[in-house]
Formats: C-alpha cells, sequence, structure tokens
C-alpha cells in the first residue's frame, strides 16, 4: 500500500533513486534531501516502491485546471515484474480522486505501464536550437526599412526598458508566466517551487530579465520576461539556454529577441525549451527548419531554426466531471454528444454521460430518457488524449481509440479542436 514517507525509509529511498535512475549514490542522497516529504509517498514496509506527487495546475481552453505531477516513479530491482509500480499508480490515483484533484500528468519512462493505468499521449517537450548570430544579423535595419528579414527599428527600442530580475519582482513575474501559460494548451502556470528548475535548467546557471512598460512599477507588473545562461562543454562554444521566456504582446517579445541577439558574441547558438509553434519563434516569421510556417511574419521560412519532439508526456482524467467544468471551450461552440466511457480503475468516471457544451462553459450530466445525442464510445485514456488536443476525435477514431458515427465525431471535432498542447516544464 502507498503511504507518506517517513523518517525511517531514508535509506530505502535513496536505495531506490539510486537504482532507478542515473548518477552516483550519493546524487540520490541530494536528489532525496530536494524532495519536499510531503510529496513523497512509499509503497510496502519496508518501502520497495516509490514516488513523487506534485500538486500544480495545467491549462486547458485558457483555464488554469487543478492537476498532480508524477515524478520518480522508481521499484526496487527485486520487486519489478510483479506489479508493483502499477499498484504503486493505483494507489496514487485513489488518493488523487479522493483528494478532488481532476487531473494528473507525467513523463512515462514506459508509456504501457501508464497507459494500464488510465494515462493517454497527451503531448511533447520540444528543444529549438536557434543561430544566435543569424538572429542579430537581423537587428541590422535597412536604411529605407524595408529590406526582407529586418526587425523595424522601433520594434527593437520602442519605449519599454530592459531590467535584471530579482527577488522583488517575483510576484510580477509569477503573474505574467501565468498569463502566457493561459494561452497554451497543456503549459503549467508554474508554483514557486518549480522555479528552481528553470534558474538551473540543463546544467546552466540562469539570469533572468524583464521588459517593463513607461512608468510601471516592476513589483507590480512586467510585459515579459526572459531567463538564460551559457553552458560550454570543452572546447566547443558556448551555448545560450534559454530556461523560460513568455511575453503580453509582440513589442515585449521583439526586445527579448534583441536581448538573446545580443549574446551570439560569446554563444553562437541558443537552446529553448519551446516548440516549433511558439510565438516567440513566430516573431521571425519561422516555425522550425522543417520550412512548415504559420501566421509567418517573413517572406521565407529560416533553415537557422531546428526544433524536435525530445519526449513525450500522457495526461490522466482523475475526476471526469471536475475535468470538464473546469477546463475552458470553444466559445462559439453550443452543441451536446454523448460519451461512453470506460475506466477498469476509477469506476465514478466511467458509464455513460452527456457533455453538454455552450458560451465557453462545459458541465457533465448523466443521460436521462429523453436524451438521444450522437455517442461517442471510448476509454478513459483516450478522453485525456482528445481532452489536452493532442488527437481530434476524428484522428483518434481513425486511430483506432474511439468509436462513433460521421455525425458523433464531427460534433465532437467541434468541441475538441486542439490547438495542439505542449509542456516546457520538466517534472
Amino acid at each position: 500500500m502507498l503511504r507518506p514517507v517517513t523518517a525511517a525509509d531514508t535509506d530505502a529511498v535513496t536505495r531506490l533513486l539510486h537504482l532507478a535512475f542515473t548518477g552516483s549514490r550519493e546524487d540520490a542522497r541530494e536528489w532525496h534531501s530536494r524532495i519536499d516529504a510531503e510529496h513523497l509517498r512509499v509503497f510496502g514496509s519496508p518501502a520497495h516502491g516509490c514516488l513523487v506527487l506534485l500538486p500544480m495546475a495545467q491549462c486547458f481552453g485558457g483555464r488554469a485546471v487543478e492537476m498532480v505531477g508524477v515524478q520518480a516513479v522508481a521499484v526496487a530491482p527485486e520487486s519489478r515484474r510483479r506489479g508493483t509500480a502499477l499498484a504503486m499508480m493505483r494507489d496514487a490515483l485513489r488518493e488523487m480522486h479522493d483528494g478532488g484533484v481532476p487531473l494528473s500528468s507525467l513523463f512515462p519512462s514506459v508509456s504501457a505501464l501508464y497507459r494500464r493505468a488510465g494515462y493517454g499521449a497527451a503531448g511533447g517537450a520540444y528543444h529549438t536550437s536557434i543561430s544566435l548570430r543569424e538572429l542579430a544579423a537581423l537587428r541590422r535595419v535597412d536604411a529605407e526599412g524595408s529590406a526582407p528579414g529586418r526587425i523595424p527599428e522601433d520594434a527593437i527600442t520602442g519605449t519599454s526598458e530592459t531590467i535584471a530580475l530579482d527577488p522583488s519582482h517575483d510576484a510580477a513575474l509569477h503573474a505574467c508566466q501565468a498569463s502566457f501559460a493561459a494561452g497554451f494548451d497543456g503549459a503549467i502556470p508554474r508554483p514557486g517551487f518549480r522555479w528552481l528548475s528553470v534558474i538551473h535548467r540543463a546544467g546552466a546557471e540562469h539570469e533572468g530579465y524583464a521588459v517593463v512598460a513607461p512608468g510601471v512599477d516592476p513589483r507590480e507588473r512586467i510585459e515579459g520576461f526572459l531567463f538564460v545562461g551559457r553552458r560550454r562543454e570543452g572546447d566547443a562554444p558556448a551555448e545560450a539556454i534559454v530556461g523560460d521566456v513568455a511575453f503580453r504582446d509582440a513589442a515585449a517579445g521583439r526586445r527579448l529577441l534583441s536581448l538573446l541577439a545580443g549574446l551570439a558574441p560569446t554563444a553562437p547558438t541558443a537552446r529553448l525549451f519551446v516548440p516549433p509553434w511558439h510565438p516567440f519563434l513566430a516573431l521571425l516569421g519561422a516555425t522550425g527548419g522543417s520550412g512548415a510556417s504559420a501566421a509567418q511574419a517573413l517572406p521565407v521560412p529560416i533553415p537557422w531554426i531546428e526544433s524536435r519532439c525530445t519526449e513525450a508526456w500522457m495526461l490522466r482524467i482523475v475526476r471526469l466531471p471536475e475535468a470538464i467544468a473546469g477546463r475552458g471551450w470553444p466559445r462559439c461552440a453550443a452543441a451536446s454528444l454523448r460519451l461512453d466511457v470506460r475506466d477498469d480503475l476509477l469506476e465514478g468516471n466511467g458509464g455513460s454521460w452527456v457533455l453538454d457544451v455552450e458560451g465557453g462553459e462545459g458541465r457533465l450530466r448523466r443521460p436521462s430518457r429523453a436524451d438521444d445525442q450522437p455517442t461517442v464510445t471510448l476509454g478513459i485514456d483516450a478522453l485525456a488524449t482528445i481532452y489536452a488536443g493532442w488527437m481530434r476525435p476524428g484522428e483518434a477514431a481513425l486511430a483506432g481509440l474511439l468509436a462513433g458515427d460521421d455525425g458523433a465525431l464531427a460534433i465532437a471535432d467541434s468541441l475538441f479542436p486542439g490547438p495542439r498542447p505542449w509542456l516546457s516544464d520538466r517534472f
């Protein structure tokens, strides 16, 4: 049975982390010391499994929905292949369900295990590489202001200013990040304890910078921010590591691009943890080296931006009615759809439901005899996949993840239209 950790479990947890993940026993001991005991659970007595439950939220449809991230799932070698990991996950999900948590997310090491626990594929994490030397070249302004690929001078300078962040700006920083995250399905409004992962991302010490509008106290509001550090391996040139970037409008985004371009003399390339359709890249009119583009600001795709998906993450709907009511829905949609849901673990989610959507709000109810809406039949894992927007219902039907006639799938596509989710916070 999964239980809270005690001081007597210290050596066992250190051993579990050491054997399950790369690194020395001392690294595992240091990692264990940084885990809040309130979030750590162990399995059995003596402990032969452990995991971490991180209370957070995740944005879908423009709203933050309460979510628990699952991290550091570890099982002792002598207890593997006995169903221990699945039993831990089942206990963890029941704990979340009893605690009223609508959603859970994780980055799987073995996706089949988590599918059996009801998690569905939900999105990706991305690395994007930019040539800062090429970016710096874009700052040169043509004498007539019309050369292709040049950023207008007033977009670079503007009337805002850039400042270095310090702890007095934390409230404004968190508000800016939460506002930005709300615009992207899958993004996390970062809680306080998650900011350390940004400041020390990819082994680089990051400095934070913010864009501030004229006459505004940066302790009250900032228009955008950028965390960046430098990392060098051997004799290779240094690489700029962008821990995070967010902004409220295009002017702030361009100023942050200009700041990043200024690092080109000492770091010819930059690595960002954003997808190819991120608005920071769209400011350059490109969505990556593949040539695909959206809302291009420049006349041609830019080959010196390369993006790749490095990892997938999964989503679990823990409390279905709350997950439906907590997220935002398309404001132009007004429709009802019957969902026949299978959930072998959390029985309260399963059975027949009617999803009613109108005015950007959604709710679930059990059907009455008068209800004759078109029906989609699916498992809770497939529902998580279309809830996140990773696949539209019509795509999921072609993949054999759900079933419904053409009328039901058309309604479902209008209610679960995407866009593709992404997640930059690794946990």
